[in-house]
């Protein structure tokens, strides 16, 4: 994912059985380049998300999160993992109090 600056709001959103574990959810910015690292993350089923223009932590709230589901990319991890994965940034736009979403270039 090449950008000339960072994303911010990438995250890993745990599988939808353990989002109730605030701890699980993390969130990291990018480099210039939209490369990542994600350190921490405990065994288990996640989807990454790259959004630009979203509040902080909303992505912990399931009414936000809904309508982007099928656009998440699906990771497995597992002890001492390393994985790779190629996002496409979701644009929000806040026109008055409703947000609408579009895909971005990834």
């Amino acid at each position: 994912m090449d950008c000339l600056r960072p994303v911010y709001g990438l995250v890993a959103v745990p599988d939808i059985a353990k989002r109730t574990t605030q701890r699980l959810f993390k969130s990291q910015t990018t480099d210039p380049y939209g490369k990542f690292d994600l350190h921490g993350l405990a065994p288990g089923t996640y989807k990454l998300f790259a959004w630009d223009g979203a509040e902080s932590n909303a992505w912990e709230d399931e009414d936000f999160l809904k309508p982007f589901e099928d656009k998440g990319t699906k990771i497995e991890i597992r002890d001492q993992d390393a994985t790779t994965a190629n996002l496409t940034v979701i644009s929000i736009k806040h026109e008055g109090n409703d947000q609408t979403a579009t895909n971005g270039g990834g």
